[in-house]
């Protein structure tokens, strides 16, 4: 009979990539909820406040791209893991929450512009997760 520590320390990774593209599409489901057309008032058109909205709606995809990106990175990261174990666990758990900042960061844009804070909380954040990532490279396998 199997102990239970066993059947933990070396599972399918199945669990852990179902985990991490669900929350990856939840993530990008977050971002439009950013976008919102303020009420058009008289003598504006409709038309009028979308094209207003350019720079909101380039923030969005460049947004999703990248979410998009990092959650192909991770598919092909975890296509080459055989077994996970909790150490894997963990280490997906944290690079999920590093990625999962890029809704939150990308709404500090839309009201802050491009500011020195704004410009340190993207960089701080991409920098974590590249961190994450070179963790996840060295324990394939």
């Amino acid at each position: 009979m199997r102990r239970r520590s066993d059947r933990i320390a070396k599972t399918a990774p199945d669990r852990t990539f179902n985990l991490s593209g669900g929350v990856f599409s939840i993530a990008m489901t977050l971002l439009v909820f950013r976008l919102a057309v303020s009420v058009v008032g008289p003598g504006d058109t409709l038309a009028r406040s979308l094209l207003e909205m350019w720079p909101e709606f380039l923030l969005y995809g460049l947004s999703f791209l990248i979410l998009g990106v990092l959650g192909m990175m991770h598919h092909a990261v975890f296509d080459n893991v055989a077994h996970s174990d909790t150490t894997l666990g963990w280490m997906n758990i944290c690079a999920l929450m590093l990625s999962e900042l890029i809704p939150f960061s990308t709404s500090l844009v839309w009201p802050h512009g491009t500011s020195q804070s704004t410009a340190l909380v993207h960089g701080a954040k991409f920098l974590a997760g590249s961190c994450s990532r070179d963790g996840f490279r060295s324990r394939r396998g």
